[in-house]
C-alpha cells in the first residue's frame, strides 16, 4: 500500500552521515515519537518511509488516497496491524529445532506455524471484507478485492484440511520405484486431501495383496535406515509446507510494516488536531515543475514540545530556487527553515502538511547544514568542519534536490565567510538545488540580493520597542544587527541608537510587504513566524 508496483523494503542497518544530519537539524525524532508512540517497529517503518528519496509525484498521490482512507477507517486498520502484529509475535515463539536441517523437524514446524498463520489470514479476510467495499482509494480496494479471490473460504478449509493431514496422524504413505540394481528412486508421498496446492499426490485405497515388515526393537541399523527413508520421504513435502509458511508470514509481515506507517500519519493528525494545529493534503507538481508554495505553516516539532499552536507562516517562494532569511535574531527565522523542511519530507511521503495550504515538487534529496558547537576534541577548527559536512553534501546532492542552510560559514570573518558562501550557494542554484538560507552576514546577504538570479528575500522584523512580533516581509536585507536589544537584555536599559545603527529608520517603521525584485512570481504575502521554541 504504499507502491503501486512493490512492497517497502527493509530499512539499511546504519544510517549514512548526511541522513543523520538531517534527522538531528529537522527534529524527526520529536515527530516520529509523536507517530510512533510506544511502537519500535512503527517508529522504525516511519523513519525509513520519512526520510526516503525514492518517491515520484504519482506515489505521493496514490499513498495520500490510501492514507484518507486510513484516517476513515482508522479502526479497521488498527485490527489489521493487531492480527499481523500477533501472528508474527506467535511464529517466532514456535521452538526451532536444533535438528531443522531433518525434513520431519522442518515439516512439524512448519504445520504449526502454517495453522496459526491460516487463523491468522482468516480474520484478515472478516476485515478487509467489509473495507473493501467502503474503502475509495484504488490501493486498499484492489488489496481487498486480491485477499478475497485468492483467499476465499473455500481455499481457507481446503488449506486447514491439508494441514491437519500433514500432522501425519494416520502415518505416511509414499509411493516409489524399485530400479534393477534394487535401489530406491521417484518417491512420492501420498496424502489423503489434495488438490495440488501444497501436496504432492493423491492417497489411493490399497489392493490386495499386501506386505508389511515390522523392524525389531534392537535394530539400530534397520531403524537408522527407516529414519533416512523417511526423511528422504518427506522432503518433498517439508519444502512445500516451509515455502508455504514463509510466503503467508511474508504477506502478514509486509502488511504489518505498511499499515504501520498509515497508523504513525493518523495518530500524528489526531495529536495536531488536539493542539489546534490544522493539516491538509498538499499539492504535488508534476516532474517538470519547481514550486515551494506553504499558507499558515506550523512547525510540527515546536508545537509537538510546546504542546501548543505555533504562530503560522507564510511562505511564497513560488518557482524562485534560492530563499534567503535575514533580520533581527531570535525572529523565528530557524523555526521557519525548520518547518518547511519537516513539511517537505512529510508531503512528499504522502503525508498531510501542518498547513492550510502547501504545495510542493519532490525533491531527489534533502540536506541540511547548520551551525554546530565547537569542536571539543580539537581536531580540527570550526570553520574547517563546515566546509568538510557542505563538501559532503555537494557530493551527493543531485539536480532537484533542496538544501537547508542555517547560519551556514558564519565561524569566520564576514568578507571570507561571504566569499566562500556566494560561490557555493550560487554554485548550488545554478546545478538545479534549490537553496533556503537563514544568515546574520549582511555582505553574503546584499551580495546575492544584488544578483540577478531568481530569488526571494525574507526579513524577520521586530517592534519598536525590541519585541519579536515573529512575522515575516519580503523585503531587502539590512545592515544593522540590532545589538541595541541585546544591551538592554543584559543592562536593562536602552542604547543610544546612534552607536548601533537602531535608528528609528530601521526600528520603528512598521512593515510593509515589499516584492523582492529577482522575485520573478509576482507574489507579495507577508509572513508569520512559529514562536521561538524555548531552550
Amino acid at each position: 500500500m504504499l507502491f503501486p508496483d512493490r512492497d517497502l523494503g527493509t530499512p539499511a542497518e546504519s544510517t549514512p552521515p548526511l541522513l543523520a544530519d538531517l534527522v538531528a537539524d529537522l527534529e524527526l525524532p520529536t515527530v516520529l515519537s509523536a507517530m510512533a508512540g510506544k511502537d519500535a517497529l512503527t517508529y522504525a517503518v516511519c523513519a525509513q518511509v520519512l526520510t526516503a528519496t525514492d518517491t515520484t509525484p504519482q506515489i505521493v498521490r496514490y499513498r495520500q488516497a490510501v492514507l484518507a482512507d486510513a484516517i476513515a477507517h482508522a479502526g479497521e486498520f488498527a485490527e489489521l496491524y493487531t492480527i499481523a502484529t500477533e501472528a508474527i509475535a506467535d511464529e517466532k515463539k514456535i521452538y526451532r529445532s536444533t535438528l531443522r536441517l531433518r525434513p520431519e523437524s522442518t515439516l512439524r514446524r512448519s504445520v504449526e506455524v502454517l495453522k496459526r498463520l491460516l487463523d491468522a489470514v482468516a480474520r484478515v479476510r472478516q476485515v478487509t471484507g467489509p473495507l473493501g467495499t467502503a474503502a475509495r482509494s484504488d490501493a486498499v480496494r484492489g488489496m481487498c478485492a486480491v485477499l478475497a479471490e485468492q483467499l476465499d473460504d473455500p481455499y481457507l478449509h481446503e488449506a486447514g484440511e491439508q494441514v491437519r493431514e500433514l500432522e501425519l496422524a494416520h502415518g505416511l504413505l509414499v509411493s516409489a520405484q524399485l530400479d534393477r540394481n534394487d535401489a530406491v528412486s521417484r518417491m512420492r508421498p501420498l496424502l489423503a486431501r489434495t488438490s495440488g496446492n501444497w501436496l504432492i499426490g493423491r492417497r489411493p485405497r490399497l489392493r490386495k495383496p499386501t506386505f508389511s515388515y515390522t523392524i525389531a526393537d534392537r535394530d539400530q541399523a534397520g531403524m537408522e535406515a527407516f529414519a533416512e527413508f523417511r526423511d528422504r520421504s518427506l522432503t518433498q513435502v517439508s519444502n512445500a509446507a516451509d515455502t508455504s509458511a514463509t510466503h503467508i508470514l511474508g504477506f502478514l509481515t509486509c502488511l504489518q510494516r505498511e499499515v504501520a506507517f498509515y497508523l504513525g500519519c493518523v495518530r500524528l493528525q489526531v495529536t495536531l488536531r488536539e493542539l489546534q494545529v490544522p493539516t491538509c493534503f498538499p499539492d504535488v507538481c508534476d516532474n517538470d515543475v519547481r514550486e515551494l508554495n506553504a499558507v499558515a505553516l506550523r512547525d510540527v516539532p515546536l508545537a509537538l514540545q510546546s504542546k501548543h499552536a505555533p504562530v503560522p507562516v507564510t511562505v511564497a517562494a513560488s518557482r524562485a530556487r534560492l530563499v534567503v532569511l535575514t533580520g533581527a535574531n531570535r525572529g523565528g527565522k530557524s523555526t521557519t527553515l525548520r518547518a518547511v523542511g519537516v513539511a517537505q519530507l512529510m508531503a512528499q511521503a504522502g503525508m498531510f502538511a501542518a498547513a492550510a495550504q502547501f504545495r510542493f515538487a519532490v525533491c531527489t534529496g534533502i540536506f541540511t547544514h547548520f551551525k554546530r558547537e565547537e569542536d571539543t576534541g580539537m581536531e580540527h577548527g570550526k570553520f574547517d568542519e563546515e566546509l568538510e559536512r557542505m563538501s559532503r553534501i555537494t557530493g551527493t546532492v543531485a539536480p532537484g534536490g533542496m538544501l537547508l542552510a542555517n547560519e551556514s560559514f558564519a565561524s569566520t570573518n564576514e568578507q571570507e565567510a561571504s566569499d566562500v558562501g556566494f560561490d557555493v550557494l550560487t554554485a548550488l542554484v545554478d546545478s538545479g538545488v534549490t537553496v533556503l538560507l537563514v544568515t546574520h552576514l549582511f555582505a553574503l546577504a546584499k551580495q546575492l540580493f544584488d544578483n540577478s538570479r531568481p530569488s526571494v528575500f525574507l526579513r524577520a522584523e521586530r517592534g519598536a520597542g525590541g519585541e519579536r512580533p515573529f512575522q515575516l516581509i519580503e523585503a531587502p536585507p539590512l545592515p544593522t544587527s540590532f545589538g541595541g536589544d541585546v544591551y538592554r537584555t543584559v543592562f536593562g536599559t536602552p542604547l543610544d541608537s546612534s552607536l548601533t545603527g537602531d535608528g528609528p529608520d530601521t526600528e520603528r517603521q512598521e512593515p510593509q510587504p515589499v516584492t523582492s525584485r529577482h522575485d520573478h512570481s509576482d507574489t507579495t504575502i507577508p509572513l508569520t513566524n512559529p514562536a521561538k521554541r524555548s531552550r
